[in-house]
């Protein structure tokens, strides 16, 4: 498995300001800045999960192939669709409403 040489999943596509986030930090199309990428990406067919992140000396990245058949995946996926949430983590967690129903399907 290996990205299209055309993906730039690091550079440009992560300096794109997409606008303020509601606590006022600015938010990109694809992580932190230009070198600073934090994505989650699922291929087309859904037989790979790529994630990639940075941290203060270095950045990371993780593919799972087959997630829906992996065991930590699904735990999540369920934990997200049954888990109760607190109306007040909103501000912070996104929108668990959605995100539950993406978990169901």
């Amino acid at each position: 498995m290996r990205l299209l040489d055309g993906w730039d999943v690091m550079g440009a596509a992560c300096a794109i300001v997409r606008g303020t986030s509601e606590h006022g930090y600015p938010e990109h199309l694809l992580g932190s800045g230009a070198g600073r990428p934090e994505f989650a990406m699922l291929s087309l067919d859904s037989t790979v999960a790529l994630i990639g992140t940075t941290w203060q000396s270095g950045i990371s990245s993780l593919a799972v192939p087959d997630p829906s058949d992996t065991e930590p995946v699904r735990n999540m996926i369920d934990w997200v669709a049954t888990r109760e949430w607190n109306p007040r983590e909103e501000w912070f967690m996104g929108a668990p409403r959605s995100d539950r129903a993406e978990a169901l399907a």
